[in-house]
């Protein structure tokens, strides 16, 4: 089906075993490996998209990690490395995120109005062991450590010679959050933390984004009194990130897709709200769904003022690559309904009064509120203020404890894996946090060899990492390629 430096099955040679060029060494193999195998469906339909993908994560360590899930997966069953050791094997397998790294917690709208800290991405839920979401996020937490601070390297020093202390304080409290849930503590919803530097600032932005509705002046524009989405660039910053055009037969969707959807939302679109204004496919968003289908939609608020409509985010789905730990295996219907169940992981059931999903053209799609209120986490705010070592140990210690209410909530009733997760650690928890912090900080290491590894292989193997399309096979159909689009000019990472 592929050639050029792979083997039928899809695994990676080292290129000069097939005189294609420079060799890698065994690690960027599996690195090569891990990730084509786990892209060869978007690969043969949207290589450009997947290169593109590849290439953002070429280009910061952060969002190498951010990407790179395919790779944790293979170690974490490999058993042997980082991603999974641990003295603490619990058999509990909680409903959790699936990727908890501390990028992938943010500000969501409920359907009262406020905002909360919650888990912003439930692309991958499902039922994990225990330790593979706390290994992501301790993780990331140290790598974020080592990469605060852009430009002042005495306080990013410091803040790297605490990183042990903060991945000791981010399992501490992922421990002692268990026990009190076991010992009947009350679920926390996060609605400020004024001990946070980086919360506080990422709450007050989001509430000025849903005062004066940001998303509708970034993207949108009136013509003639009605709104329009911007199309190109909308940030030179970000020139990669684009809005579209859709072909005006995938347009004629949309209409379809929300009146589907709507009945399985939080708060459902009302009548009015079903009205289609606009819609575009927005290009250059995200890391790992870099190549997935995104469309915004803008929809008719309640009233005739424009100034009430709202935007609505359509994305591809895929699996969640959890399926095996235990039977059987799989534990939804199908990937609309996986992804539905994860909302039970929220502080309360309208965490997101619009995120629900669905199916559009024969592909599983989720549909949530797009609003600039809804702020996400990120690395790269870890400065100032925020950027101290008592900052992010203090951050640490929120998404701990926000990650064991993920683990001990029921999920589609089933049974809270609280008692069992407490069991393990109970009286135990110093020594559980010493075990999680050293193998976090060592994973963080490979990970940093990794992504050098991984900018190897797309030096050696090429933008799709030695995967090509045979073209002997025919090339994907005109509905196809009008739902997939053309992506925007990619920036080379070097």
């Amino acid at each position: 089906m592929f050639g050029a430096c792979i083997r039928v099955f899809g695994v990676v040679l080292g290129a000069a075993l097939l005189g294609c060029g420079p060799s890698l060494d065994d690690r960027g193999v599996a690195i090569a490996n891990a990730m084509t195998q786990a892209d060869a469906p978007a690969l043969r339909d949207r290589p450009a998209l997947v290169a593109g993908k590849y290439n953002h994560m070429a280009r910061s360590l952060y969002n190498f990690y951010r990407g790179a899930v395919p790779v944790y997966r293979a170690d974490f069953r490999d058993g042997r490395t980082e991603a999974s050791r641990t003295a603490f094997v619990s058999y509990a397998l909680p409903w959790s995120t699936g990727d908890a790294h501390p990028e992938n917690f943010g500000l969501l709208l409920a359907g009262d109005g406020t905002l909360a800290l919650e888990p912003n991405d439930l692309d991958a839920v499902d039922r994990y062991p225990y330790h593979w979401d706390l290994r992501r996020l301790v993780t990331g937490m140290v790598l974020g450590a080592r990469l605060s601070n852009e430009g002042d390297e005495a306080a990013r020093a410091l803040v790297v010679a605490s990183e042990r202390e903060i991945a000791e304080a981010t399992a501490r409290a992922y421990a002692d959050a268990i026990i009190g849930y076991a010992d009947g503590a009350p679920l926390e919803r996060i609605v400020d933390r004024g001990d946070v530097p980086l919360l506080v600032d990422l709450f007050r932005r989001g509430n000025r984004d849903l005062v004066a509705r940001a998303e509708l002046g970034d993207r949108t524009m009136l013509i003639d009194g009605v709104r329009r989405f911007r199309r190109g660039v909308l940030d030179d910053a970000e020139p990669e990130n684009t809005q579209a055009d859709l072909d005006i037969d995938v347009l004629a969707t949309i209409p379809s897709l929300l009146a589907r959807a709507a009945p399985s939302m939080p708060v459902p679109l009302a009548p009015d709200e079903l009205t289609l204004l606009d819609a575009v496919r927005e290009f250059g968003a995200g890391v790992a769904s870099w190549p997935r289908v995104r469309m915004v939609a803008l929809v008719r608020g309640r009233t005739d003022d424009p100034g009430d409509d709202l935007l609505i985010q359509i994305k591809e789905l895929g699996d969640s690559g959890a399926d095996g730990f235990l039977p059987p295996g799989r534990f939804a219907d199908d990937v609309p309904h996986r992804v539905r169940l994860g909302r039970a992981l929220w502080s309360r059931p309208d965490g997101d009064a619009r995120w629900t999903s669905s199916e559009w053209l024969g592909m599983p799609v989720s549909v949530r509120t797009e609003s600039e209120a809804q702020k996400t986490i990120r690395v790269a705010r870890l400065v100032d203020e925020a950027g101290t070592p008592e900052a992010i140990v203090a951050l640490g210690r929120v998404l701990g404890r926000l990650l064991a209410r993920l683990h001990v909530t029921s999920v589609d009733h089933g049974p809270s894996a609280a008692p069992l997760l407490a069991a393990m650690v109970r009286g135990r928890e110093d020594a559980f946090a010493a075990d999680h912090a050293s193998h976090a900080v060592a994973l963080a290491d490979q990970v940093e060899r990794d992504f050098e590894s991984f900018r190897d292989a797309l030096r050696v193997l090429g933008p799709t990492l030695g995967l090509r399309r045979d073209p002997l096979l025919p090339p994907p159909l005109a509905d196809l390629r009008a739902v997939f689009g053309a992506p925007p000019a990619i920036v080379p990472f070097e």
